[in-house]
């Protein structure tokens, strides 16, 4: 039984690599939605926030009791604090995106260098073949000569 060459095992390692990679590209495709999500979240509330502050302060022509004006400040303040963590949120994001992009560039090179290595190594064993062949010829060649 003939072994396989040193580029066809080499292409077990190259399979598990592309697997590696898609899977990469999968969690940073997943990064970046949730990225975007949060960000989307992120406008959302800032631009409920300003709607709110503009309410508010439309109505400091009417005049409103004590209790409803602490209401309206602690629902504003509630509404900061949700905000400043949504902004936690979308800067933890997005640092899981970028490390999320850097394992998929190492993966992806990764892969891109295995499939160099076994074009190298086809080339290799092609150039091999060819000077086992030509040596044989030329043996074959010489004994028919004698």
């Amino acid at each position: 039984m003939a072994t396989k060459r040193s580029s066809e095992r080499l292409k077990v390692v190259l399979k598990l690599a592309k697997i590696k990679q898609q899977q990469a590209a999968e969690r940073l495709a997943d990064a970046t939605r949730s990225m975007n999500a949060h960000q989307e979240q992120k406008l959302q509330l800032e631009e409920y926030q300003g709607e709110y502050n503009k309410k508010f302060h439309g109505l400091e022509d009417q005049s409103l009791s004590a209790s409803q004006i602490r209401n309206y400040q602690r629902f504003y303040n509630d509404l900061g604090d949700a905000v400043v963590q949504q902004n936690r949120r979308s800067e933890v994001s997005a640092q899981q995106l970028e490390f999320h992009r850097k394992q998929w560039q190492k993966e992806y090179g990764r892969e891109k260098n295995m499939e160099a290595l076994i074009e190298r190594k086809q080339v290799q064993e092609e150039k091999q073949i060819e000077e086992r062949l030509q040596r044989a010829l030329d043996d074959r060649s010489q004994r028919i000569k004698k």
